[in-house]
C-alpha cells in the first residue's frame, strides 16, 4: 500500500473517530429508541406476538418502574420527541418535553412527581359563624420506588396547616359559678392545625392508575378548635382516567378512623376533572376535599373552580394555580365555608 493510502487510511479513521465522539451525545439520546425499533421489525415476522407487545407495552414498563408519561418505550419516545426539548414548551396534553414535570403530572395525585408546595386559603364568609377564616397550608408530595411489580411506587402526602377559625355564632357553657349558669362566647381561635399523612401504593394501567395505602392524622393542633386532639387510622384510595386525550377524570378519598375513642368518624373525597389546556395551561375542578361526618350526619360540598399553569422560573419548574369555591346551602350540614379563594404554588422535581 503506498504512502497516499496509507495516509488517507489514517485520516478516514481519524474522521471516523471524531465524527463517532461528536455524535456520542446523540446516540446515548436515541439508542433506546434505536434498539426499540429494530426489536419491533424483526418481531413484526410473527404478528401475533408483535400485536400481543403493542397491546401490553405500556402496562410492562410501568410495572417496571417507570411513571406514567415518562416510560420509555418507543410509542412514548416518539411522543417526546415531537413535544420539544425542556422549556420549549408543551403539548396539548400537558405533557414538557426533556423530562420535567408536565401539568398532567402536577394535576394527577397518583403520578410520581416530588412537590413542595403552600397554600393559601382566605375565607371571607362561613356558614353559622361571623367573620372571616383563613388557613396557611405547606404540603410535601413525595413518591418512592418499592421494587414491587404490582405497586411499582408509594406516593406520600404530608400536610400541616396554620389557621384561623371564623367566630361561631352562640355559646358554650364554661361552668357554674356561685351556683348560676355562666357562658362565654366560642370566639376566632388561630393557632397550628393537625398533621395530616396519607399516601397511595400506585398500581398503573393501560386507562390510567388506582392505588390504595395507608395514612394517619396526628393530634398537633394548639386549639380544641382547630383539631379533634385525637390519632386517627386514615385509609386512603384513589383512582385516576387519563385515557381520554387532555382529561383526567377521578376521586381521591380518605375515611379517618379515631384509634382513642374521642374523636369523630369521617369520609373525605376529592372530585377529580381536569382539562389541559396546552402550554402548560389547565382547567377544572378545584383540590378541596367533600367532608362527610358519619357520626354526625354533617357534611360540606363545595363547588370549586380551578385555573393553573406549570411554568419554569429561576431554573425551577413551579406549579401555580389559583381557585374559587362556593358552598351552596343545600350543599352543607352544619358549619361550612360559604366562600373561598386558595392560591397556591408548588415547586416541582421530577422523579
Amino acid at each position: 500500500m503506498g504512502v497516499f493510502g496509507r495516509n488517507g487510511l489514517a485520516v478516514f479513521f481519524l474522521l471516523f473517530l471524531a465524527t463517532s465522539v461528536a455524535r456520542s451525545d446523540e446516540s446515548t439520546k436515541y439508542s433506546a429508541l434505536y434498539q426499540d425499533t429494530v426489536a419491533r421489525q424483526l418481531l413484526n415476522r410473527d404478528t401475533g406476538f408483535a400485536s400481543a407487545l403493542e397491546a401490553n407495552e405500556h402496562q410492562w414498563v410501568h410495572q417496571t418502574g417507570h411513571s406514567q408519561g415518562r416510560c420509555q418505550c418507543l410509542k412514548c419516545q416518539m411522543g417526546r420527541g415531537s413535544q420539544g426539548e425542556a422549556g420549549g414548551g408543551s403539548s396539548a396534553n400537558g405533557n414538557s418535553g426533556g423530562g420535567g414535570a408536565s401539568a398532567a403530572d402536577a394535576t394527577n395525585p397518583t403520578a410520581s412527581i416530588t412537590q413542595y408546595q403552600v397554600q393559601n386559603t382566605f375565607i371571607p364568609s362561613t356558614y353559622e359563624a361571623d367573620g372571616f377564616a383563613h388557613n396557611l397550608g405547606l404540603l410535601m408530595v413525595k413518591p418512592f420506588e418499592t421494587g414491587i411489580d404490582f405497586f411499582p411506587s408509594w406516593i406520600t402526602r404530608t400536610t400541616l396547616s396554620v389557621s384561623t377559625t371564623a367566630d361561631p355564632i352562640g355559646s358554650t357553657p364554661v361552668g357554674p359559678p356561685n351556683g348560676g349558669d355562666f357562658t362565654g362566647n366560642l370566639g376566632r381561635e388561630s393557632g397550628l392545625a393537625d398533621l395530616v399523612f396519607i399516601s397511595i401504593f400506585n398500581h398503573p394501567t393501560d386507562w390510567g392508575s388506582w392505588g390504595i395505602g395507608p395514612g394517619f392524622v396526628a393530634p398537633t393542633a394548639t386549639r380544641r378548635e382547630l383539631g379533634e386532639r385525637s390519632w386517627k387510622f386514615s385509609p386512603t384510595f384513589a383512582v385516576v382516567n387519563t385515557s381520554i386525550e387532555t382529561w383526567q377524570f377521578g376521586v381521591l378519598g380518605v375515611y379517618n378512623f379515631p384509634l382513642d375513642g374521642r374523636g369523630t368518624k369521617s369520609l373525605l373525597f376529592q372530585p377529580l376533572i381536569v382539562k389541559q389546556l396546552g402550554e402548560g395551561w389547565y382547567t377544572g375542578w378545584g383540590d378541596d376535599l367533600w367532608r362527610f361526618n358519619t357520626e354526625t350526619g354533617g357534611f360540606d360540598m363545595p363547588l370549586q373552580l380551578r385555573l393553573g399553569k406549570v411554568h419554569k422560573m429561576c431554573g425551577q419548574q413551579f406549579n401555580t394555580f389559583v381557585t374559587g369555591a362556593y358552598t351552596p346551602d343545600g350543599l352543607r350540614q352544619g358549619p361550612a365555608p360559604e366562600w373561598g379563594i386558595k392560591f397556591s404554588i408548588s415547586l416541582l422535581q421530577a422523579d
